[in-house]
C-alpha cells in the first residue's frame, strides 16, 4: 500500500479530531542567523509553517556565526525576539542542538 491508508491521504493515524486539530500536530524545523531579519526570512518561515502545524525556529549563538560569518549585528537575544515577533513562528530555541544530532547523518551522506 505504499504507506498510504485506504484514504490516500499517507496518515495512519484519524487525521483530525472533533476540532478539526490533528491528534499528533504537524511540527516544522528551520534554523538559522536571522540577523538582520529581512522579507526573505519572513518568506521562508512562512512557507514553513504552511508545510506543518507548529513552527520550532532555531536561532544561532552569537559565536557560531562569528566563528562563520563574521560578527552578528544584532545580538543572540535581539535575534530571539525579531524571530518571535514574525507571526508564523510558535516556539524559538537554540539552534545548536539540532546541528549536534543531524552532524552524524550529514556526515554519512557526505562520504
Amino acid at each position: 500500500m505504499n504507506g498510504q491508508t485506504p484514504e490516500g491521504n499517507g496518515y495512519s493515524m484519524s487525521e483530525s479530531s472533533d476540532n478539526g486539530k490533528r491528534e499528533n500536530p504537524i511540527r516544522v524545523w528551520c534554523d538559522g542567523c536571522y540577523d538582520m531579519v529581512h522579507f526573505g526570512h519572513a518568506n521562508q518561515l512562512r512557507q514553513a509553517k504552511a508545510m506543518g502545524d507548529y513552527l520550532i525556529v532555531g536561532v544561532h549563538t552569537d559565536e557560531e556565526i562569528t566563528r562563520h560569518k563574521g560578527p552578528p549585528v544584532f545580538t543572540e537575544q535581539e535575534r530571539y525576539k525579531m524571530v518571535r515577533a514574525v507571526k508564523w513562528v510558535d516556539e524559538v530555541s537554540y539552534a545548536g542542538f539540532m546541528h549536534n544530532v543531524l552532524n552524524p547523518f550529514v556526515n554519512i551522506i557526505i562520504l
